[in-house]
């Protein structure tokens, strides 16, 4: 275990790594409580700076060393942004005042969570410099947390009429609860979080157990099975 040190303050978070080893995170300066994204590379440190604000926060880089995470603006509000080789461009939100970005492939395939115009807080998809609506399962808010090398998403959404959140996978531009797609062995679970996904398909999520308790659980795709039967 190393200790990658601060800017000079009392803590500092890692958030995501590459197949380099290089991390991203956000760490704090001596007497500001203010954080600030960085990247730390060859045994270094660097402040990635923000987009006009005070505060920023790496979430996920990919093997190009693209960077994504939150920074407030100039107004305050907090924006996704894309940051390469020292130059960060805000990726502007779906129509309201907030945005963060959680996940990049290698393709530069961006997710995370952004207000809509109408308020209601949305996934979204950012591909070659436009943001897409990944809408929800039915209720008003979605956050999408990770992508992988085939375009699937995963994340969590509320359901109809706000009542609960599930987890979901976006395929083939389409939003699926993954609690339709387990078989009997997920039968009492109720899976509220996909947290990530590989490249084979492979889902990490976190689900309530049949005793209410939170567990962290991994999803595993059967080949050649065309529907599972579905939870209850």
């Amino acid at each position: 275990m190393n200790d990658l040190g601060t800017f000079g303050g009392d803590e500092s978070i890692a958030w995501g790594i590459n197949d380099r080893g290089d991390v991203v995170g956000h760490s704090f300066y001596a007497g500001s409580e203010d954080g600030r994204a960085f990247l730390y590379s060859k045994g270094s440190m660097i402040d990635l700076g923000t987009l006009g604000g005070v505060v920023s926060v790496a979430r996920g880089i990919n093997n190009s060393g693209g960077i994504v995470g939150a920074s407030t603006t100039l107004n305050e509000e907090p924006h996704a942004f894309y940051s390469m080789d020292g130059s960060m461009i805000d990726l502007g939100t779906l129509g309201g005042l907030l945005s963060v970005a959680y996940g990049i492939n290698n393709s530069g395939q961006i997710v995370g969570y952004s207000l809509t115009a109408q308020g209601q807080l949305h996934a979204f998809l950012d591909s070659d410099g436009s943001m897409r609506d990944l809408g929800t399962l039915g209720g008003t808010r979605s956050e999408a947390f990770s992508v992988n090398e085939r375009g699937q998403i995963v994340g969590s959404s509320s359901v109809a009429a706000d009542v609960a959140f599930h987890g979901f996978l976006y395929s083939d531009g389409s939003m699926t609860d993954l609690n339709s797609l387990v078989d009997e062995s997920g039968v009492g679970y109720l899976i509220h979080t996909g947290t990530s996904i590989n490249n084979a398909g492979q889902i990490a999520a976190q689900a309530l157990n049949p005793n209410g308790e939170t567990r962290a659980i991994l999803l595993i795709p059967r080949r050649g099975v065309e529907k599972a039967k579905p939870h209850p």
